[in-house]
């Protein structure tokens, strides 16, 4: 399993697991710092971020992202996912912030080890910044469906 494999089982998660009616995958809009793997919207408009972690080194490199120290980040909750592999083999170098859940993802299911806690100090200009760019591309998730003649995500 790879990184791309991780963002695709996020975006089924987002769209199946928790029903959000918008999800948008490989998020790096130049007018925005934080640049998430995976981020759907529910029915209630509360945001979802997964960020997905291929190895402990992942983890450690996501708490010294810059734009952390001067940002609350998108998403009024926020997980991490691994792989059930990396789950098993390095659970106890694993650091993930109280508020943060975890998913671990394994051949046919995703779990949910930790649940994430909801948030209301989180950066909503982000998350507009981020919409307006991806609806202004064409280039958006909808219900699980890509518009005919674009493509978003890993190929």
């Amino acid at each position: 399993m790879n990184h791309a494999d991780l963002v695709n089982r996020a975006a089924r998660w987002l769209l199946n697991s928790l029903r959000c009616k918008l999800v948008i995958v490989n998020a790096k809009p130049w007018s925005c710092r934080e640049h998430v793997d995976a981020i759907g919207w529910n029915q209630a408009g509360e945001s979802v971020v997964v960020e997905c972690k291929m190895t402990v080194e992942d983890f450690c490199a996501d708490r010294r992202k810059t734009w952390r120290t001067y940002s609350k980040g998108m998403g009024f909750k926020k997980f991490y996912m691994i792989s059930e592999s990396l789950w098993h083999s390095e659970k106890e170098r694993l650091f993930v912030p109280h508020s943060i859940g975890l998913l671990v993802v394994g051949a046919r299911c995703v779990k949910v080890e930790r649940q994430a806690d909801g948030r209301q100090d989180r950066e909503w200009s982000e998350e507009i910044n981020l919409l307006v760019s991806r609806l202004s591309e064409g280039r958006t998730l909808l219900d699980g469906k890509t518009p005919r003649g674009t493509h978003d995500g890993p190929r």
